[in-house]
């Protein structure tokens, strides 16, 4: 991050605290340009096909001026098992580029996963790609009172150019909806959804998985396995 100047770095110094961090810096973009175009990628993932998901995620870009929701998430339909994997249910009745997005199923049983592709569900990726003024009027209408003092944060960071630490303790005051908000999943943030095929993307959620050994490590010794 070196060539990053300090004003521009927004650090989360745990887990817990990297959804503050990510909604501080949203907001920060906004200062410049709500029709700025922003990209989320989650931490913990693996892809086989780094180009498959970058044309995905430029072909998103193009289509965001046309759609009312103005964020479009990433959904992979080409893995076969996807155990612990979270599923987008989108409406197939119409034959568009993009999906509506009308649910999220969280981590259903394997049979019940087989049913949902069959039936058309996408795995969620939990790649975003959205206008950072959609994103900043979500987090108004959800938590007004956290955007205010995320804002103030960012401020005060820019004003002094140091890295902006948001304060895990605000994270704990905050009510369940407002951790809903901020996690940036449908049907509470509305999102249309873009099929993508052949990526061998991964979530590398399962202790199962072939990509994470050192979870099955964990798994066989009776640990649980770290979120």
């Amino acid at each position: 991050m070196w060539f990053v100047r300090p004003e521009n770095r927004f650090i989360a110094t745990s887990p817990e605290a990297a959804p503050l961090t990510v909604a501080t810096s949203i907001l920060a973009i906004c200062k410049q340009s709500l029709s700025s175009i922003v990209v989320l990628l989650p931490a913990q993932c693996h892809i086989v096909q780094d180009a498959v998901v970058t044309s995905a995620i430029e072909r998103a870009c193009l289509l965001l001026p046309s759609l009312r929701e103005g964020i479009i998430t990433l959904g992979m339909r080409d893995i076969e098992d996807a155990p612990d994997e979270d599923y987008l249910i989108p409406d197939s009745a119409r034959n568009d580029p993009t999906l509506e997005v009308l649910g999220l199923a969280r981590r259903p049983t394997v049979w019940v996963a087989r049913h949902l592709r069959d039936a058309g569900a996408m795995v969620a990726s939990g790649i975003l790609v959205g206008y950072a003024g959609v994103f900043a009027a979500h987090l108004s209408k959800y938590c007004p009172g956290l955007a205010a003092q995320l804002e103030q944060a960012s401020t005060a960071a820019a004003d002094t150019g140091n890295e902006c630490d948001v304060a895990l303790f605000k994270l704990r005051r905050l009510p369940r909806l407002a951790l809903r908000a901020l996690a940036w999943r449908p049907p509470i943030l509305r999102q249309r959804a873009l099929c993508v095929w052949s990526s061998g993307w991964n979530g590398l959620r399962s202790p199962r998985n072939a990509k994470a050994p050192w979870r099955r490590t964990l798994t066989r010794r009776g640990a649980t396995p770290p979120t």
